[in-house]
């Protein structure tokens, strides 16, 4: 039973690994275009553009975040995960473990977003609000890796446990046949 725990582990961990590798790429997007905006050059119409696209990436990344579950668990929103999992990753009582997966929820977890958000400044609509998004999306990205380095942990605990338990099972059934 403990292999079959460590093996939905290792696909609750995968499914929030993949929705956070799309938010880098979404964030890394709407870096490119607030950056793209704090140039002089770029006219008002190219602007629009960006903020519009801009404005979407954040909905999806807001989507990925309350959408993201794995067997009926949120796994990046705060509301199932603060208090944490318990994930039994073998057949005796001590081979329990707890385990959270930190919120990344763009509304919830990046600071400069909210604030941004609550003073109408999120957008990159002009040359000042574009600059103040880059320091908010390099933020994001810097959360959003802490998280996906925590989940890159668990999933080297999880296919440590399975090559041991393999191996355990493979000693286990040379002695009795031997």
């Amino acid at each position: 039973m403990g292999h079959r725990n460590v093996q939905d582990l290792s696909s609750m961990v995968h499914v929030a690994e993949g929705a956070l590798t799309e938010t880098h790429s979404l964030l890394a997007r709407m870096r490119e275009l607030a950056v793209q905006v704090s140039n002089d050059p770029l006219q008002w119409s190219g602007r629009r553009i960006a903020n519009a696209e801009s404005t979407a990436l954040h909905a999806e990344i807001a989507r990925f975040a309350t959408s993201t579950q794995f067997d009926g668990i949120m796994l990046l929103e705060n509301r199932s995960v603060a208090s944490g999992l318990t994930l039994q990753m073998g057949a005796t009582s001590g081979d329990a473990r707890p385990y959270t997966i930190s919120s990344s929820k763009a509304s919830n977890r990046y600071a400069n977003f909210t604030r941004m958000s609550a003073a109408g400044t999120l957008n990159v609509s002009c040359q000042t609000t574009a600059s103040a998004m880059i320091l908010a999306v390099d933020s994001a990205v810097n959360t959003v890796s802490g998280t996906r380095v925590s989940i890159g942990a668990m999933q080297n605990r999880c296919a440590s446990a399975t090559n041991y338990r393999s191996w355990r099972l493979g000693t286990l059934l040379r002695r009795t046949a031997g």
